[in-house]
C-alpha cells in the first residue's frame, strides 16, 4: 500500500470516529401502566426540582453522574404542562461569563388517529447554537384530564429531538401536552431555555 494511500485511508477513519463522536446520545421511557401514570399525575404541579422527578417518575433516565449542565438543570424547579399558559421563558444561571445570545427554540405537541391507534408526539427544535442536552416531555389526557399516556426523551448534543407513542383508539375528546427543555452550553446565554406546548382539546 503506497504511501498517498495510507494517507486516505487514515483521513477516513479520523472522519468516521468524528461523525461517531458527534452522534447524539439519546434515552427514552414510554410509560402505559396505571400505577406509574398515577404516579406521574401525583407529583404534577408540586414543587420539586427536575432531578428529583426524574429519579422518582423516570429511573431510565436519571444519571447518576451527572455532568456540571445536567447538574445546573436537575436543581431546577419542575415545569410541569399547563395547556392554558404555555410558557416560553429562559434561565441564566451564570450572567457574568454568558453574554452571547445562543438562538431559540420552537416547541410542538400534536395528535392524530392512525387507523386503530392514537399518535401522540411532542418535539424541539433549536435554531442557533448545539444545546448540550435536550429533555422532551409529552402527556396525552383524555376529557376527564386524566394523563392516559407519557413519553420522554433526553439527547445530547443535537438541534431536534422528538417523542412519540401509541395508544389504542376510543372515540373521544384528548389533548397532548408537551414541555420543552434545552441545557446551552458557555459562553452563550441562557443557560436553560423552557418552553410548554398543548394541541388544546380535539375530537377524534
Amino acid at each position: 500500500m503506497d504511501l498517498k494511500r495510507i494517507s486516505i485511508v487514515f483521513l477516513a477513519s479520523l472522519i468516521l470516529m468524528a461523525g461517531f463522536a458527534s452522534a447524539s446520545d439519546e434515552k427514552s421511557v414510554i410509560i402505559d401502566d396505571e400505577e406509574r401514570l398515577e404516579l406521574i399525575a401525583q407529583l404534577e404541579g408540586t414543587n420539586i426540582t427536575n432531578g428529583g422527578f426524574i429519579k422518582i417518575a423516570l429511573p431510565e433516565l436519571y444519571d447518576e453522574n451527572p455532568s456540571k449542565a445536567t447538574s445546573i438543570y436537575y436543581q431546577q424547579e419542575k415545569v410541569w404542562f399547563n395547556s392554558s399558559d404555555v410558557i416560553d421563558q429562559s434561565i441564566d444561571t451564570e450572567p457574568s461569563t454568558r453574554d452571547i445570545p445562543a438562538g431559540f427554540m420552537i416547541g410542538t405537541s400534536s395528535i392524530i388517529k392512525e387507523s386503530t391507534k392514537i399518535k401522540f408526539s411532542t418535539k424541539s427544535t433549536f435554531y442557533g447554537v448545539t444545546p448540550t442536552e435536550q429533555y422532551v416531555y409529552s402527556g396525552l389526557y383524555d376529557s376527564n384530564s386524566e394523563l392516559i399516556g407519557f413519553a420522554a426523551k433526553t439527547a445530547t448534543s443535537t438541534k431536534t429531538i422528538e417523542v412519540s407513542e401509541y395508544k389504542n383508539y376510543s372515540p373521544g375528546t384528548y389533548k397532548v401536552d408537551g414541555v420543552h427543555q434545552a441545557l446551552i452550553p458557555a459562553p452563550y446565554t441562557p443557560t436553560i431555555v423552557l418552553q410548554s406546548s398543548s394541541t388544546g382539546w380535539k375530537t377524534l
